[in-house]
């Protein structure tokens, strides 16, 4: 009896044309945190504009969110 090798399963177009963009997709978004981080380093921001902050702190914590979801499919579509 032959060695049973497991089939490679073939990504779909749009399963590899979506891995294929993922790195630019993460590349953004991590671009995008260190932009906010440095603008809520600025000790200015809480003077100046306070009310920034909470909209600044809001979309940090939905990027992060995206990188996460961006990285755990990554990592689905590498495993398929």
């Amino acid at each position: 009896m032959p060695d049973a090798k497991p089939r490679a399963v073939k990504r779909s177009y749009k399963d590899q044309r979506e891995l294929d963009l993922l790195p630019g997709v993460i590349e953004a978004l991590e671009a995008e945190i260190e932009q906010l981080q440095a603008a809520l380093a600025e000790p200015d921001l809480y003077r100046d504009a306070p009310h920034k902050v909470a909209e600044l702190n809001a979309r940090h914590a939905q990027v992060e969110a995206e990188l996460a979801d961006a990285y755990s499919r990554w990592e689905a579509l590498e495993g398929q």
